[in-house]
């Protein structure tokens, strides 16, 4: 598909549903998309395209995903880590996601910072066919110190990495997967 189709399926996508009459009092709306393309997977690990990550969009959210003006706002994450909220270290090592509390799983289960380790585990696994490592590649570790906090420990500085951890700002979007199954 080229990057003029795209960038109009995403339009329509985006524009019609708010244009479209409510379909009930309580303002309940319904998008019906068609899909003309087969995802090689519907595992949010192994997506080999950006139309996979478009469709994997749909059912799994990011730690930190972007508002219409294309900003950094918090999805699973509770914050968007920076300096100035302590969720970035002065070093630049350490970033810390504290995530939202009270968030499930499909099948019920909580979702917690294992599976915020657990993902990018996965993701570094030789063994699964990602499509590219760029960001993660840079994770000497993760914490799970509770809950609803990871601490990610970086190798060396990396300033782009907020924006390419568990994100939809990048094309290769990675989605998290529960640790549990």
């Amino acid at each position: 598909m080229s990057l003029m189709l795209r960038l109009l399926v995403l339009l329509a996508a985006v524009v019609l549903p708010a244009c479209a009459p409510t379909g009930s009092a309580g303002g309940a709306r319904t998008l019906r998309e068609a899909i003309s393309y087969e995802p090689r997977s519907l595992d949010p690990l192994l997506a080999q395209s950006i139309s996979d990550n478009e469709i994997l969009r749909l059912m799994y959210d990011p730690l930190i995903a972007c508002d219409r003006a294309g900003r950094p706002v918090p999805a699973l994450a509770a914050v968007v880590p920076t300096r100035a909220n302590g969720g970035i270290s002065a070093d630049g090592l350490t970033i810390t996601y504290h995530l939202r509390r009270g968030v499930r799983w499909h099948d019920g289960a909580p979702f917690t910072a294992e599976d915020v380790r657990f993902s990018w585990r996965a993701v570094m696994n030789p063994r699964n066919n990602v499509f590219g490592r760029q960001g993660y590649d840079e994770v000497a570790s993760i914490d799970a110190p509770d809950r609803n906090t990871a601490i990610v420990h970086l190798k060396r500085r990396y300033p782009p990495f907020v924006s390419q951890f568990f994100t939809d700002l990048q094309e290769d979007a990675k989605a998290l997967v529960p640790a549990h199954l």
